[in-house]
């Protein structure tokens, strides 16, 4: 799958780590992203982190409302600089680890340099939990979604330095 970097669609690109099949959606970035010096103001990265993992869990699990997951942890690593010269930034999600309703991921922004090699801009780990908007309450995974998401987990490495997230399923019961 491709995009158009003016609409912001997703583009899947399963190249990049054939073990994890990650797929990248390119996010583009808009004016208001930036500070007063040029920069990608820290805040952003998170918004663009989340407008790529909805897309994800939007292809990966069929969830079209932003509404249907929580963040339940969300840790950030701000690795190289982004600017305004980059039009957009790709994000990519690897699921770690998934517990009967929380998702653990290894995400990361990138851009692309002009030797057409990807440079990490940021590196974050997040759990997230679904949610039902109905109940106000988290929820299981059903088995298609668990299926999805284990299926990449099953050829996957385990991350360096994985912590136990396993205490998150009980929020909210």
């Amino acid at each position: 799958m491709t995009s158009d970097a003016s609409t912001g669609v997703p583009t899947c690109d399963t190249t990049g780590s054939p073990a994890a099949e990650a797929a990248t959606y390119r996010v583009p970035l808009r004016w208001r992203d930036l500070d007063s010096q040029g920069h990608v103001y820290h805040a952003e990265y998170l918004s663009l982190a989340d407008e790529g993992r909805t897309r994800w869990l939007g292809e990966t699990l069929g969830l079209r409302n932003p509404q249907s997951y929580v963040i339940a942890h969300l840790s950030i690593d701000y690795v190289a600089e982004l600017n305004h010269a980059a039009e957009h930034v790709e994000f990519s999600a690897i699921v770690e680890r998934v517990g009967t309703k929380s998702v653990r991921t290894q995400e990361t922004l990138s851009i692309r340099s002009g030797s057409n090699s990807t440079i990490v801009v940021a590196r974050i780990t997040c759990v997230l939990l679904l949610w039902s908007p109905e109940t106000r309450e988290t929820r299981p995974l059903t088995d298609a979604e668990r299926t999805a998401l284990e299926l990449p987990l099953a050829t996957s490495p385990r991350a360096p330095g994985s912590i136990d997230t396993s205490g998150f399923d009980r929020i909210g019961q």
